[in-house]
């Protein structure tokens, strides 16, 4: 009785164990994927916002060609409108040239006309020469660097997205901070968790109740087996005592 009361017992820990590693993996899956959809949604944005940005000053570039305005001029008004362009609230673009010169920089107004090709970046990473030769290289794409957000602030990650605009040799770029993203990551991972344990927990109730209801009724069929398994020998014993008894004692 016992040896199949633990059997069972046993298969339905088993069940148990595997149905929580079942969770633990799709959780993992799921939190994975989770974090790289955050990553590509604020990629996808910021190409976005610069390839409309791209648009708004080939726009302008396309007036000079067709004489309209002066080459100069177009670029005066593109450098004007680039200035005030903002997005997301706060978020600009900065433009520099294919030579590491500042062209447009909406915060930093001390830097346009300055070289950045020798720019580091808290890890020591030449971030601007990066962005420009990324850009030259494959027309445009993404990189990452680290900046801090105030004075004295650690370094938080930034993602940039930066474009080669052709005609003018420049490299429009944006960026914007990421860590607004491990924020959102970790809110939502509680909560897949959350959901896990109480799937678990549900789960683990569900087959602990599911056991009992199988070696109760298992356990006491064994029981009544081994009472009558004890029994008949028992009766079988009685009946040739009889006979015999029956046979040495003669009859009136």
């Amino acid at each position: 009785m016992r040896t199949i009361k633990l059997s069972v017992k046993a298969k339905i820990w088993g069940l148990i164990g595997l149905m929580l590693i079942g969770l633990g993996i799709l959780s993992a899956e799921d939190l994975s994927s989770m974090h790289d959809t955050l990553i590509e949604d604020r990629r996808q944005a910021l190409q976005h916002e610069v390839e409309t940005t791209e648009s708004l000053v080939a726009m302008i570039q396309e007036r000079a060609q067709k004489g309209e305005i002066s080459e100069a001029d177009a670029k005066a008004s593109a450098i004007a409108l680039l200035r005030q362009l903002r997005y997301g609230g706060s978020e600009a673009f900065i433009v520099t040239d294919t030579h590491y010169i500042t062209i447009v920089h909406p915060f930093r107004p001390d830097l346009v006309g300055k070289d950045m090709s020798n720019e580091q970046d808290a890890e020591g990473k030449l971030f601007a020469r990066d962005q420009v030769d990324l850009a030259r290289r494959d027309g445009s794409g993404y990189l990452t660097y680290s900046v801090a957000k105030a004075k004295g602030a650690a370094a938080q990650t930034k993602l940039a997205y930066a474009s080669l605009f052709r005609p003018w040799g420049w490299v429009i770029m944006t960026a914007a901070y990421i860590d607004d993203l491990d924020a959102t990551f970790r809110t939502r991972a509680m909560q897949v968790i959350a959901k896990a344990l109480i799937i678990s927990i549900l789960g683990a109730i569900g087959l602990v109740l599911l056991a009992r209801s199988i070696t109760k009724p298992m356990a006491k069929l064994v029981t009544r087996m081994d009472a009558l398994a004890t029994a008949t020998p028992n009766r079988r014993s009685k009946a040739p005592n009889a006979v015999m008894k029956s046979a040495c004692w003669p009859g009136p």
